[in-house]
């Protein structure tokens, strides 16, 4: 994809909601996991997770990911 847009267009969204989906491509593999398995603490929403930007570093996103819990 050369854009965001072309990438929401392409799937049928908005480019705003398709933008930030995005960053959650670089969740760390087990949160990953965990969220799809619904096994995430019910705290832990879409919104908690796009609110601020998302630490590139793993251990940091589990850092992160254990204080919204």
């Amino acid at each position: 994809m050369s854009s965001v847009k072309e990438l929401a267009r392409q799937n049928g969204l908005c480019h705003n909601y398709t933008a930030r989906l995005l960053p959650l491509a670089y969740l760390a593999p087990d949160l990953t996991e965990a969220v799809l398995q619904g096994a995430q603490p019910r705290s832990v929403s879409l919104a908690g997770l796009t609110a601020q930007p998302l630490p590139w570093d793993w251990s940091e996103q589990r850092r992160r990911f254990a204080a919204i819990g």
